[in-house]
């Protein structure tokens, strides 16, 4: 089991990979700033709209009347258009920031645990983030490409040759159109490039896990490398001691592929909370644990117990019961 990874600084890490949990951090980081550009850029054209709205209705007033009927023909337009792109912009960005987000986290799980579970969902995670841009991408750049909104802003311009002023607006509200248009594209460019940038970084890690670990429980990887787990014990029979707590630490020096431990316990049910060997100790794929360690100079108490993990933080807990001779309990011991 051990032979699947190697120790660096209390961490486990896969051999095979350069890419690590900052490495998938960072592709998400710039999957968010992709988001915050784009999302600007929407907004800039939005206010630009409002304003080239409130610019061109004054240089109609003195104008002929069917020239109002124009501009609410591009009112109209404007409304119509902010809808579609605000629609096709989120439809791209947040399905797509939400799964690199989940992408980044598992990711970082598995550069550090090769757990079977991980793997299965950064697997799927992966392949969908190959996909899960195209739809929405292919309906914003079509939004992007109409172009009945600075049509009819034209239009304006047209009905009035005469007009400069006019003019000079229309020519403004159109150039400030293309300019965000072209920012959101860019942005949401960057975005797909930037997602697919995290796909093939996670990819890098999956194709790192060694063989067999999908064929393994996530305890039977996880569990078993934490150098050490801290918690209590609590007498539940023993005379005088029933009902009493001790502090107690489990520390786990080494696992070897059959799963047989070799550390010690402090604490607890321990002689006098001096540090004593753990003895038979041992760990099965599914967690289960058991042990013995001493507790006097005559006796000894069976420990038997089952590893858990939190699979969002990686994180790990033993909880178990204790038995010697005269006195008997439970204990929880987490990293």
């Amino acid at each position: 089991m051990l032979g699947f990874v190697q120790r660096l600084e209390g961490r486990v890490l896969f051999s095979g990979s350069s890419v690590t949990g900052v490495t998938l951090a960072a592709d998400y980081g710039r999957v968010v700033a992709d988001t915050a550009v784009a999302n600007g850029a929407l907004k800039t054209l939005t206010v630009e709209l409002k304003t080239d709205n409130t610019t061109l209705a004054r240089d109609i007033k003195s104008l002929a009347k069917s020239n109002v009927a124009l501009l609410k023909i591009v009112k109209a337009d404007e409304a119509v258009a902010n809808k579609e792109l605000t629609a096709d912009l989120h439809a791209l960005l947040k399905p797509g920031a939400a799964l690199a987000k989940k992408a980044a986290i598992d990711g970082n799980l598995l550069t550090k645990n090769p757990a079977a579970t991980v793997l299965a969902r950064a697997t799927t995670e992966q392949a969908n983030l190959g996909t899960i841009t195209s739809s929405p991408l292919a309906s914003l750049n079509a939004a992007l490409a109409d172009t009945t909104l600075t049509t009819d802003i034209n239009a304006l311009a047209s009905a009035n040759p005469g007009d400069a002023a006019l003019a000079a607006d229309v020519a403004t509200a159109t150039s400030q159109i293309s300019a965000q248009h072209t920012a959101i594209s860019n942005a949401g460019t960057q975005f797909i490039t930037d997602v697919n940038g995290l796909a093939t970084d996670l990819s890098s890690v999956i194709s790192s896990v060694p063989a067999g670990t999908s064929s393994q429980n996530a305890i039977s990887d996880l569990a078993v490398l934490l150098p050490k787990l801290t918690g209590s014990a609590t007498y539940t029979r023993g005379g005088n001691l029933w009902g009493s707590e001790d502090d107690l630490t489990l520390h786990i020096n080494d696992v070897d592929r059959g799963g047989n431990i070799s550390g010690n316990l402090s604490g607890g049910f321990t002689t006098d909370d001096v540090s004593s060997s753990l003895h038979d100790a041992k760990v099965t794929a599914a967690g289960k644990f058991s042990a013995k360690v001493v507790t006097s100079i005559i006796s000894y108490a069976s420990i038997s117990g089952q590893f858990t993990i939190n699979q969002a933080t990686g994180a790990v807990t033993l909880k178990g019961t204790f038995k010697d001779g005269l006195s008997e309990g439970r204990f929880t011991a987490s990293t």
